[in-house]
């Protein structure tokens, strides 16, 4: 349900998996009531993966795009990155 590659949100130590949106996805199961189940998958096969029903939530530092808001629901945003580009001074 997410993809494991993008540290601080979500990535391995040894067999663990450790980060934000794992913490986040942890409360939400435990006030549901539900036991989560972590699987790791290629950010690209989330949302195929939530549409087909193979899995019941995705996260995993997804940007919310009109595009993605036409396949899937999306929570309010929990972060907003800010995104840069650095070039050399000339």
């Amino acid at each position: 349900m997410f993809s494991a590659e993008y540290p601080p949100f979500e990535y391995k130590e040894g067999q663990d998996f450790r980060g934000f949106d794992i913490e986040i996805a942890q409360i939400i199961a435990e006030k549901l009531g539900l036991e989560l189940q972590i699987q790791d998958m290629e950010f690209d096969s989330l949302i195929p993966s939530l549409t087909s029903k193979k899995i019941d939530m995705a996260i995993s530092a997804i940007t919310i795009t009109e595009e993605r808001k036409q396949q899937v629901d999306f929570s309010e945003s929990y972060y907003q990155a800010n995104q840069t580009i650095l070039v050399k001074k000339r």
